[in-house]
């Protein structure tokens, strides 16, 4: 039981703890929605992955998460229990609010490429030697990047999945 939370028994909520990377496009393609009740997360890659995943998604309103997860791609909550249970009821009451605001979530999960994230790295890190050493260029990592972009695997590729109610949907498979 979870004493005085007793309706987290109920049949449907999974509450899995740890689970091992190579599980969690299985686990995201079964879900009916992701809520995550975190208050202290840094980036949350759990979110983004869920977002990835074509997950409708409850999540903070405040910390990491707001840098990518919006009133335009989840249903944000403040922190509180009745304000989560609150998010989960209306996510599960417009079904084209979830679609919506499932698909933006698609769209800005997909910015989130190794290469977009190595590109950015290597400007910030060109911009504080230039800073550090007075120097007006330094000699580029862009072209590191572009080279090493050719062959990296992205973190999320689109797959084709049927969901748990039988119906086919198109979601993005996660790369452990």
């Amino acid at each position: 039981g979870w004493g005085e939370h007793p309706g987290l028994d109920d049949e449907g909520i999974v509450l899995p703890g740890y689970v091992a990377a190579g599980d969690l496009p299985a686990l995201y393609r079964g879900a009916d929605a992701f809520v995550y009740p975190s208050l202290f997360e840094g980036f949350g890659i759990p979110v983004l992955e869920a977002m990835a995943s074509g997950l409708p998604l409850v999540a903070p309103n405040s910390g990491g998460v707001t840098t990518y997860a919006s009133d335009d791609t989840a249903w944000l909550a403040p922190a509180d229990a009745e304000s989560f249970a609150r998010r989960v009821q209306e996510l599960f009451a417009d079904p084209a609010a979830r679609a919506r605001r499932t698909q933006h979530a698609l769209a800005v999960a997909g910015e989130y490429r190794w290469e977009r994230v190595a590109h950015q790295f290597f400007q910030t890190y060109e911009q504080l030697v230039r800073i550090s050493t007075g120097a007006s260029s330094t000699s580029s990592c862009s072209a590191l990047v572009q080279r090493s972009s050719r062959s990296a695997p992205s973190l999320w590729t689109p797959a084709s999945s049927t969901s748990r109610n039988g119906q086919a949907s198109k979601v993005t498979k996660l790369h452990a």
